[in-house]
């Protein structure tokens, strides 16, 4: 209670839904329980999780769930049945399944554009990796997009794609926002490591 008013007798009216990140962040950081009325959650969306299971799959390459969101975005063909497949022969070779995709040529049973698409969703998620993985998440992200072409992706989709591109937007100026957040302990410079926000009890 604040104020004299309780949670519940309380109500925020935004005008698009790509503007409910950064109220959903001060109410997280504020502690205050929170139910979106109409919508659903800003880290609850779909461009937002996809983009999100790439983040974690870059900072950890053993991470099956957030390979197994990943590897569908963009479409790339790989249906249930081959992924099943390729959970296999994870399992035989001991290895997580972005690393058994890198050997996807090796699979018997994957027909060949399969394996090439296999092979070219690792070669994309190592390379960025390679290249930008170290830094903060906001210049992962920007990079992803760029090499998804995400924008592209998602305004394909008409509409309800153009305002799933806007959460993408405020996705990253959140994380620009987040990258500047230093703690006391931390020198100038150091990158944040890729997370997931934290999640405070619905209202």
């Amino acid at each position: 209670v604040q104020g004299g008013a309780l949670h519940v007798e309380c109500a925020i009216l935004y005008r698009t839904n790509a503007q409910s990140r950064a109220l959903e962040e001060a109410l997280r950081r504020a502690g205050v329980p929170y139910r979106i009325v109409g919508s659903i959650s800003f880290y609850d969306r779909r461009e937002v999780k996809d983009l999100l299971a790439y983040l974690r799959l870059i900072a950890n390459p053993s991470d099956d769930e957030a390979f197994l969101r990943a590897v569908g975005v963009p479409r790339r063909g790989v249906g249930d049945s081959s992924l099943v497949m390729l959970a296999e022969q994870a399992r035989q070779w001991n290895l997580a399944m972005l690393a058994t995709a890198e050997r996807a040529e090796m699979i018997n049973g994957l027909r060949p554009n399969l394996r090439q698409a296999l092979t070219t969703f690792a070669a994309q998620v190592n390379d960025v990796r390679t290249r930008v993985g170290e830094s903060a998440p906001v210049l992962v992200m920007e990079e992803l997009i760029r090499v998804l072409d995400y924008e592209k992706v998602l305004m394909a989709e008409g509409l309800e794609g153009a305002d799933r591109w806007e959460n993408v937007r405020a996705m990253v100026a959140g994380a620009a926002e987040w990258s500047e957040v230093i703690s006391e302990d931390d020198e100038p410079g150091t990158p944040l490591p890729i997370s997931e926000p934290p999640t405070v009890p619905p209202a």
